[in-house]
C-alpha cells in the first residue's frame, strides 16, 4: 500500500490511519452501547446532559446522530482552530454553539460535523468523563481494540501514519480534537476489522 511515513516505513494492517468521517458511525455504536448500559437516552435533548448549552439548541441526540438535529457543517461554523487542543467535547462545542441552527431538529437532514461535536459534549455530560476516555473505556481498550482511540499527535506512536500532501511531500498534521466524534479518531485496519466483526456478531450491541 505504499509508505506510512516520509521515513520510507511500510503501511500495514497495524498503521493507524485517521478515521476522518468514518469517526461518526463508530460515534453512533457508542452511544447506543452507553444506551445499553443506561447511561444516556438518545430520544434525550441534548441540553438535557449539557446545562450550558443555548436554548435554541433543541434537537436530540439520536437526530444529532441521524444528521437532522439542524446544526451547521463547515460553511455554517468554520473549521475549528486547526492548531488548538481541545481535551474535551465541551470546549469545542462552545466555539459554535451560540450560532443559528439551519432547520428545525427533525424536520431536514444536513450532514454536519459539528452534531457530533455537541453528542460528544452530551456524552461527556452523561458519563462525567471526557469523551476520549470514554471512547477508549467503551469501544477502545475496553474491548481489546487499543488503536481505536481519539487522535493524539502528542503520544507518539511509531505506527501512525504521517499526513500527505497531493505531491507525496509530508504534510504539517492539523489539530483535530475539536471535531472527536466527527471525525477526530484514528485506528489500525486491523482493529477496524475486528471492530466490525464484533459488532455484526452482536457482541457490542443487541439486534
Amino acid at each position: 500500500f505504499g509508505n506510512q511515513d516520509g521515513a520510507g516505513r511500510w503501511y500495514s494492517a497495524q498503521t493507524l490511519n485517521r478515521l476522518a468521517s468514518v469517526s461518526k458511525a463508530v460515534a453512533g455504536v457508542l452511544l447506543y452501547r452507553l444506551a445499553e448500559d443506561n447511561q444516556i437516552d438518545p430520544q434525550a435533548l441534548t441540553a438535557d446532559y449539557i446545562p450550558d448549552l443555548p436554548p435554541h439548541h433543541t434537537h436530540t441526540l439520536a437526530q444529532l446522530t441521524s444528521n437532522r438535529g439542524g446544526v451547521g457543517h463547515y460553511d455554517e461554523h468554520g473549521l475549528g482552530t486547526l492548531y488548538t487542543q481541545y481535551d474535551t467535547a465541551l470546549d469545542a462545542s462552545s466555539l459554535f454553539w451560540d450560532d443559528p441552527l439551519q432547520s428545525t431538529p427533525g424536520s431536514a437532514y444536513l450532514y454536519s460535523t459539528h452534531g457530533y461535536t455537541l453528542l460528544g459534549a452530551a456524552v461527556e455530560g452523561a458519563t462525567g468523563q471526557p469523551v476520549a476516555e470514554v471512547l477508549d473505556e467503551v469501544l477502545g481498550s475496553g474491548l481489546g481494540l487499543p488503536d481505536l482511540q481519539v487522535e493524539d499527535r502528542s503520544v507518539e506512536n511509531e505506527f501512525r501514519s504521517e499526513i500527505f500532501n497531493n505531491d507525496n511531500t509530508v504534510a504539517t498534521a492539523d489539530n483535530i480534537s475539536w471535531k472527536v466524534l466527527g471525525g477526530g479518531m484514528e485506528c489500525s485496519v486491523e482493529d477496524m476489522a475486528l471492530f466490525c466483526k464484533k459488532l455484526m456478531s452482536g457482541e457490542i450491541l443487541s439486534p
